[in-house]
């Protein structure tokens, strides 16, 4: 009993601090976040069910609709981002995963800003596309991708992987990016489910600008 009580405070503790590192990483960029208008509510979950070597892929958590879960809330990892929620029920929730060819994610190089698109093309689960990078822009191996902040769902400047190779694409004015995933998504137990508190108010302003 003592074991498992002290596994459950170590957990809540996790969710704390992980709740602190992305405060860190959004006061890295140009807008001021303080701790008390934080936009994200962080929850804590274990994943029941993974695949990743499908060319569609999902997860299950162990938390739901009574644990504060929601449909399109962001999944992140210790070292990474896992996927986006795309089904609920009481005490489950399913996760598409970043390793599915359908989803595009919002992402960007730490040095510079300069952003693309993410996405995977179904070969390795460490290995993913960045494309639509300008090659007016700089790129060096090794450079840091993060999250670009363009999207609702995963706050700016979330590490993601590091460039592994690249090459200009002729005519086209863009590069074919190869991004290495700090995160191994073959071997997650626990994730990190975050709560846009302001996306009523970003959706309201959507449905105004139609």
């Amino acid at each position: 009993m003592s074991l498992s009580e002290n596994n459950e405070k170590l957990r809540a503790e996790n969710i704390k601090l992980k709740a602190l590192e992305l405060i860190y990483f959004n006061q890295q960029s140009t807008r001021k976040i303080v701790i008390d208008s934080f936009d994200f509510e962080v929850f804590g979950a274990r994943i029941i069910k993974n695949s990743y070597n499908n060319a569609r892929n999902y997860l299950i958590i162990d938390q739901g609709y009574e644990d504060g879960i929601e449909l399109e809330m962001a999944v992140i990892s210790c070292d990474g981002i896992i996927g986006i929620v795309n089904q609920v029920t009481a005490d489950f929730s399913s996760v598409i995963s970043i390793l599915h060819r359908d989803l595009k994610i919002n992402a960007g190089f730490k040095k510079n800003g300069a952003y693309g698109i993410l996405s995977w093309t179904g070969n390795h689960p460490k290995i993913m596309k960045l494309n639509d990078v300008s090659t007016l822009n700089k790129v060096m191996i090794g450079d840091t991708i993060i999250t670009g902040g363009f999207s609702d769902y995963f706050p700016y400047g979330i590490p993601i992987g590091k460039v592994l190779n690249f090459k200009r694409m002729e005519l086209q004015g863009y590069f074919d990016i190869d991004i290495e995933l700090f995160s191994n998504l073959t071997q997650k137990e626990f994730v990190y489910v975050l709560k846009n508190k302001k996306i009523a108010q970003l959706n309201e302003l959507k449905n105004e600008s139609r």
